[in-house]
């Protein structure tokens, strides 16, 4: 299966990349990096609404773990609104 993981390099997301390669699994990394030219990697530019063309071709599922972060701060109204 091909996976396409945004959140990668974060404390769920390294592990869960690291878990569907040790299972075989094809998994590519979707970054906000414009200087990452790694092959694993598709880069995506949120600001301009930008993808490479060619990022979900061939994939099977996407994992969205990006955002924030919800273990970094007290859980205030502020923070949940």
């Amino acid at each position: 299966m091909k996976v396409l993981v945004s959140g990668s390099s974060g404390f769920i997301g390294r592990r869960l990349v690291d878990f569907l390669r040790e299972k075989g699994h094809g998994v590519f990394r979707l970054v906000r990096s414009q200087g990452i030219t790694a092959s694993d990697c598709v880069v995506w530019d949120p600001e301009s609404g930008q993808i490479a063309p060619h990022a979900f071709e061939g994939i099977d599922a996407i994992i969205h773990l990006a955002g924030k972060n919800l273990a970094d701060r007290k859980w205030t109204k502020s923070v949940k609104r």
